[in-house]
């Protein structure tokens, strides 16, 4: 049965990834991609969404939403892991249109519109998510679910030795949303860190110029974690709408969560019985994880095998 999402997103190389795992899935009608500041300023993120979309020959909206956080001041964007515009130097064609305005109002609309309940899935900071529920409390109850890349529990993390990039770039944003009450589904850095691709895994994509840009993206990002120290990249974004669909590949800890919002730990993730209960992903089969990325990246490539 099909269902309709909305990816939230701030394009990004694992973002593209996770497009184009989403787009082979026969299970998810993607209604649209609203934009959020993250890896590169909103501007250049709906861009390269508008980019992607038009790479992957797409009709679905794409909106600009959050340009800054809700309360703290924006930090500069992530260019030294995606790369100035964000998609690590790939060249694709201008995009033939411009994003429409207020994703965070397109977002509400397509909640409240939508005959079946939607499923939001965050792949950046949770600022059009936190919008949406300050503007319109009512669409709580017409998600279906919300899953959301973000965070760590007992992992360490990626900007700070406690917070992962995602909250740490708008910590009251995430911690309206993980307390809103909807079901929710956090897959970070506890289950993303150990999931590690190389430039010899990404050759299952084939040679479509598509898949060109994809691979070339992915070996700049490559290029990054192993500066790092690691074996490859990470599958961050992709594992989380992963998540949501195959939940069987994960192993999950069921528990209330709270944002630090000030001091040296601001952005970390923390237990809190008292709060909301969330699904959180702390282990699963690596493996599976990633052959079903493959496969589904694959096939909205149009190279299904």
């Amino acid at each position: 049965m099909t269902a309709p999402w909305i990816l939230d997103t701030d394009p990004g190389i694992d973002d593209a990834l996770a497009y184009a795992y989403l787009l082979g899935c026969d299970d998810v009608e993607l209604l649209g991609l609203s934009c959020v500041f993250g890896n590169a300023s909103v501007e250049r993120t709906a861009r390269n969404a508008l980019q992607l979309r038009q790479m992957m020959g797409q009709q679905h909206w794409v909106a600009a939403g959050a340009a800054v956080p809700m309360v703290q001041p924006p930090r500069p964007p992530a260019d030294f892991v995606h790369g100035v515009e964000g998609l690590g130097g790939v060249d694709l064609p201008r995009p033939t249109q411009a994003p429409s305005a207020d994703a965070v109002e397109r977002m509400i609309a397509e909640i409240r519109s939508a005959p079946k309940a939607v499923v939001l899935a965050a792949v950046g900071p949770l600022t059009n998510l936190a919008l949406a529920l300050d503007r319109a409390p009512d669409i709580v109850e017409r998600v279906a679910s919300v899953v959301i890349m973000g965070g760590t529990l007992d992992a360490r993390g990626n900007v700070s030795p406690w917070a992962e990039a995602n909250i740490w770039n708008d910590p009251h944003a995430a911690q309206r949303v993980l307390q809103a009450g909807w079901p929710v589904t956090l897959v970070g850095l506890d289950i993303t860190l150990r999931i590690q691709l190389t430039e010899h895994d990404f050759e299952v994509l084939g040679a479509s110029a598509p898949a060109g840009v994809l691979k070339a993206a992915a070996h700049s990002y490559i290029d990054f974690y192993r500066s790092q120290g690691f074996d490859g990249c990470q599958l961050h974004d992709p594992a989380a709408v992963i998540a949501q669909r195959l939940p069987a590949l994960f192993e999950f800890e069921t528990v209330g969560l709270d944002v630090v919002l000030e001091g040296e730990r601001v952005g970390q993730v923390i237990r809190a019985p008292e709060q909301p209960r969330v699904r959180v992903a702390v282990g699963g089969d690596i493996a599976g994880i990633k052959a079903e990325f493959f496969r589904g990246a694959c096939a909205g490539l149009g190279l299904a095998k």
